[in-house]
Formats: structure tokens, C-alpha cells, sequence
């Protein structure tokens, strides 16, 4: 039940442990697709689809592969910048992304903190924080809590290394 990698476009192969959350994004098509216990591509340009359907992501490039792996695998090492952009990855210089859940985000104690909250979005369980640092970098967060800073609140922003990564220099071509 391998998916060949020089196919193009959304590989996924459907997998009956996570069919129940799949089903309800992509419908009934799913449903017969798990009956027949076959491989099938799906290509779609949503990369929060792509990742909840897919057990391997093929990311494209001008035609081409640029990257393939599982949604972990693409989400913590993503080939290059481009790749990292564009599954929504936005804190990224010099070479060096770091993961919004890696941002961590805290009230400001009497030190003053180091950031401010710009924005807050909740989506499901999780809190988008865009954070405007003192020095000018602003940095996307991502926190799962009930009790959170809001905007224009004074914070201390730290970074987990563990979700600090080395983006490949390869000239935006793009590495499987």
C-alpha cells in the first residue's frame, strides 16, 4: 500500500485508524475509498487538508517535487523557505525558521517584558499570537490555553530550541 513519490500533486493513502476525523472534511468520496482499500491521490492547494487527509504530502514546485514526507515530517523540517512559507510558516531569517509552537509567550512580569501583543486568533484549541518584539521582529506564536495574553498586553517572549531549524541553503530548487 506504498504511494510512489513521482506522482504528482496530494499523496494519501487511506488509512482506516484516522478515516473517522477525514471523513468529516472531505466527505463521503473518502468513505468509498475505504471500502475499495485502495491507494488514492488527492490534489488539493489547502495544506491544513492536505495535512488532515494525507498519511504523505507531496509539496510542488513549478511542476515538480519539492518536497514529500508525512505532515510531521514536512511541518518540522521543511526543504527550504519557500516550503516552510508556504504551509504557513512565517518566522523565518536568515535561513533559520522557528516554529510558532517553538514561540514561547508569557505576561510580562516587573522586568517589562520584551514584546507586545499585536493580535489574537483562536482557532479550535489553539491561539494564533502575533508578538511585535521591542527590537522590531515581529514572531508568530501558537498557544493552547484558555488563559491568554491579549492585545496590547506587555509579554515575555522566549524561544524553545528544539523548534529551532537550519533551512538548507539550495537556491529555492527544492530537495526531496
Amino acid at each position: 500500500r506504498e504511494v510512489s513519490a513521482a506522482t504528482t500533486g496530494f499523496l494519501s493513502r487511506v488509512d482506516r485508524e484516522t478515516m473517522s476525523g477525514r471523513a468529516l472534511v472531505a466527505g463521503d468520496r473518502f468513505s468509498e475509498i475505504l471500502e475499495l482499500a485502495v491507494t488514492a491521490l488527492y490534489v488539493t492547494h489547502d495544506h491544513a487538508e492536505a495535512f488532515a487527509l494525507g498519511d504523505r504530502v507531496a509539496v510542488m514546485r513549478r511542476g515538480a517535487v519539492a518536497q514529500v514526507g508525512t505532515p510531521d515530517e514536512l511541518w518540522s523540517k521543511p526543504t527550504d523557505e519557500e516550503v516552510a512559507r508556504f504551509l504557513g510558516l512565517r518566522n523565518i531569517a536568515d535561513g533559520v525558521l522557528v516554529r510558532p509552537e517553538a514561540v514561547r509567550v508569557a505576561l510580562a512580569t516587573r522586568s517589562g517584558g520584551n514584546g507586545m501583543v499585536a493580535s489574537a486568533l483562536r482557532v479550535g484549541p489553539t491561539v494564533r499570537l502575533v508578538v511585535e518584539l521591542d527590537d522590531g521582529r515581529v514572531l508568530d506564536a501558537a498557544v493552547a490555553s484558555l488563559d491568554h495574553p491579549v492585545p496590547g498586553e506587555r509579554v515575555e517572549v522566549g524561544v524553545d530550541p528544539a523548534g529551532v531549524v537550519e533551512l538548507p541553503d539550495n537556491g529555492g530548487r527544492g530537495a526531496n
